[in-house]
Order: structure tokens, then sequence, then C-alpha cells
């Protein structure tokens, strides 16, 4: 975020060409909106894998949803009345700050709450620290990286073809996308099982949850239970 902010700040024309005036003032704040945006979406993400290694995947699934039925309630008349892309980021910011909002009441309930089981003492955050420079950080910087650079098509796209190409993309890509994220939901619903096979060093469960047979799916307790 910081990245993003020092860049638009200093090179604008790296982000949005060469914008004049307010249009670029605009567009700082859109920047904006969208970190505050990314850096909530990254809070909420530890409670959503939090939810789901204690058996509930419903409410993690719940969480983002909710978050986008807040934006699209929203953006809808926003754009009716003129709104820009500042506005919309933000709206984003909020749906995801509302969810946060519910996820802190819902943990009231839990016996495991993650935002007060993390350890604060200084020799934490030095290991910590240690790590995230250490091989282990520098493996999931380059992961990030690579990940970046997959999900940059549509940026290369506007940069070589202009924006009207890099629309249809997006209008073209985005329901190869939604069956995309439906497909790997399926595989998805088994990680309360891999995550609790593996703590109590289950062998056998854990081979038997990777061993996909998408032949011998069966519903059972409300998710999907796969055998070998």
């Amino acid at each position: 975020g910081v990245t993003m902010l020092t860049i638009a700040s200093i090179k604008p024309g790296l982000l949005f060409g060469n914008p004049q005036g307010d249009v670029g003032i605009s567009l700082w704040w859109a920047v904006f909106a969208m970190v505050v945006y990314l850096v909530l979406f990254y809070d909420l993400s530890i409670d959503r894998v939090a939810l789901t290694a204690i058996g509930m995947q419903h409410w993690a699934f719940l969480l983002q949803i909710g978050a986008l039925l807040i934006y699209a309630v929203g953006a809808i008349p926003l754009l009716m009345m003129g709104g820009n892309v500042t506005e919309l980021m933000a709206l984003m910011a909020l749906g995801i700050l509302g969810m946060l909002i519910l996820v802190k009441r819902l943990w009231v309930n839990q016996p495991f709450a993650p935002n007060s089981a993390v350890p604060t003492k200084a020799s934490h955050r030095a290991k910590l620290l240690k790590q995230l420079f250490g091989r282990k950080g520098l493996g999931y910087m380059a992961y990030g990286a690579i990940l970046l650079t997959m999900q940059a098509d549509v940026l290369f796209l506007g940069w070589l073809g202009g924006a009207e190409v890099a629309a249809e993309y997006v209008v073209l890509w985005k329901a190869a996308e939604v069956a995309v994220l439906m497909l790997w939901r399926i595989p998805d619903t088994l990680i309360p099982d891999l995550i609790r096979s593996d703590v109590a060093g289950d062998a056998r469960r854990l081979l038997e949850c990777l061993a996909l047979d998408l032949g011998a799916v069966g519903i059972g307790r409300g998710r999907l239970c796969v055998s070998r």
C-alpha cells in the first residue's frame, strides 16, 4: 500500500497515464481508498481462516458474500447519482469493515478468538521479523510477486491495447472466472478436515482427504466428505 501511494504521489503516470489537475488528485484518493480496502481485507482473511479451521466454514463464506452485498447494494444508487471510482473503492472498504464488526461479535460466543490469542511479546515479534527476512519470508515475497503478475493481466492489456480492450476482456473472462471459483469451492470445503487431520497427526485420514476422487463424493453433515 505504501509503495502504491508513493508511486501515485511521485510518478502518477505509471498508474494513471497522464492525469491533469483535479483528476490526478481524485485518482490518488482512489488509490488511498483501495489501500484501506486491502488492509481491511487481509485482516478479515485471518478471521475467515480461523473460522474455517474450527469447522465454521459457512460463516467464512457468508462474511465474504456479505461484503459483496454491501458493495452491490450501495454501488448501484451511487453510480446512478454520478459517483466516481474513489467513492466505489471507499464503498468496498466499508463492506469489509461491516463484516469485520460482525465477526468480532461472532467471536464473543466462541471459545477460541484469534485476535486475543496472538502473542505480542518482544521476543515473538523478533522471531516474526527473522522469519520475514529469512528464507521463508523471501519465498512468500517471491510467491506474492508471481501472483501479482498473474493477476495483472488486465493492466497489461490496458497498457498494450487501451481501456476498451481491457474492458472487453473483463466482460468475456468474468463468466469463466465465476465458473472457476465455483469449481474451486469443491476442494476448498476439505480445508477443515485437512487442518484437523494434520493437527491430530492422523496420516490415514489426511491421505483420504487428499485422494480427491470426484467419483466418490458424498454429502454428509452439511459438507462434502471425500473418501478414497
